[in-house]
C-alpha cells in the first residue's frame, strides 16, 4: 500500500506544485520557479507544472459552449433594451453579441449550395455558390436547350 493522499510529504509536494503553476502563469522562468519553490532543477519544475496542470478538472466542449451561450444571453439582455431603444453602442454591442453567438454555435458559416447539370456525357458542370458560375450554367443550359442538349466538351453547342 502507499502513502496516504493527507500524508505531510504528499501535501507539501501539492502546495509546491499549486506555487509553481502559480509563479509560471505569473510568467515565471523555470529556472526561478526551481529555486524559489526548492526543485532540484528546472526540469523538476516543469515536470510538477506539467502534473498540476494534468489534474485540473477539463470540461467537456459542450458544457462550455453551454456556459458561453448563458454568458452571451446574459450580455445580450443587458444591452437588449438600449439597443432597440436606438442606441447606437448598444446596437454594436448587441450586433457583436449576436455574431459571437451565431459563431458559438455554428451558424455564421456560410451554406453551401450545389447545383449540378449534367448536359451530355462529356459535360459536366458542379456549381458552387459563386453566382457568375451559376449564370454560366444556366447560360449553357439554355444553348443545350436551344441546340436539342448537345454540348461539346468545350461547352459550345453544336
Amino acid at each position: 500500500m502507499g502513502e496516504s493522499k493527507s500524508s505531510p510529504r504528499r501535501i507539501e509536494a501539492k502546495e509546491r506544485q499549486r506555487q509553481a503553476l502559480e509563479l509560471r502563469k505569473a510568467g515565471v522562468t523555470l529556472e526561478q520557479i526551481a529555486r524559489t519553490v526548492g526543485f532540484k532543477s528546472k526540469q523538476a519544475a516543469h515536470d510538477s507544472i506539467r502534473r498540476a496542470l494534468a489534474e485540473i478538472p477539463r470540461l467537456p466542449a459542450q458544457e462550455l459552449r453551454e456556459l458561453d451561450l448563458q454568458r452571451l444571453d446574459q450580455l445580450g439582455f443587458a444591452v437588449w433594451q438600449r439597443a432597440i431603444a436606438g442606441d447606437v453602442d448598444a446596437i454594436s454591442s448587441a450586433l457583436r453579441i449576436l455574431a459571437q453567438r451565431a459563431k458559438l454555435l455554428g451558424l455564421e458559416v456560410p451554406v453551401p449550395t450545389i447545383a449540378q447539370l449534367q448536359v451530355d456525357q462529356n459535360v459536366h458542370v458542379t456549381v458552387d455558390h459563386r453566382q457568375a458560375l451559376l449564370d454560366s450554367v444556366v447560360t449553357l443550359a439554355a444553348r443545350a436547350g436551344a441546340d436539342g442538349g448537345a454540348l461539346s466538351p468545350n461547352g459550345k453547342t453544336g
